[in-house]
């Protein structure tokens, strides 16, 4: 990714995973029923571990930092909405993605 946008993030980056959804929910909204896998706010990632459910782990990370990168280069002056489109940038990796078991 820095690469691909000339930029690297200010650090220290930090990634918080979560076995538990009401846990990993309460410490990222406030609120136990989230319905997402992870969640980026610019230098910390919150996510469910691969302990959490099937999912597709790889994905969530690679879409929550690329998320990292469109917010500090934007200095949080973007749409979420327009970020989210950003973040599924891998033609291989869709919205429609079984999750891996």
């Amino acid at each position: 990714m820095r690469d691909r946008w000339g930029f690297a993030p200010a650090g220290p980056l930090r990634v918080e995973l979560y076995a538990d959804r009401a846990q990993f929910s309460v410490r990222t909204t406030g609120l136990p029923n989230l319905g997402v896998q992870g969640v980026s706010f610019g230098k910390v990632i919150t996510g469910l571990s691969p302990r959490g459910g099937p999912f597709n782990w790889g994905q969530i990370v690679w879409h929550e930092l690329c998320h990292v990168f469109h917010l500090q280069l934007s200095k949080n002056h973007v749409p979420r909405w327009f970020t989210e489109g950003l973040a599924d940038t891998r033609p291989h990796w869709s919205a429609r993605v079984e999750a891996r078991r």
